[in-house]
């Protein structure tokens, strides 16, 4: 792993998007130690009218690992749900 590469991300639009619940970025990161993790990321609003972004990694080599609950814009979603939405994601 090239040293400019570590811990550092990118992002790019979901252009598969087709659900709400979708990610409306994808991506990927390369921690420190040269880890590497897929990013989902949402775009949300606060109580507050406030928007902001929300984020999950993904480990590249765990991809069978069991999923908890993820962030949505109207609250958690169920590990069955994020798990098929998983199925879309473009990489």
């Amino acid at each position: 792993m090239e040293q400019n590469k570590l811990n550092r991300g990118v992002l790019f639009t979901n252009k598969r998007k087709e659900k709400d619940t979708h990610p409306d970025y994808t991506g990927s990161y390369v921690d420190p130690n040269g880890k590497e993790f897929w990013v989902s990321s949402w775009i949300n609003k606060s109580n507050k009218g406030e928007t902001y972004m929300s984020f999950q990694l993904r480990d590249k080599d765990d991809s069978k690992a069991p999923q908890k609950a993820q962030p949505s814009n109207n609250g958690w979603k169920s590990a069955s749900k994020v798990k098929e939405e998983e199925n879309d994601l473009p990489f």
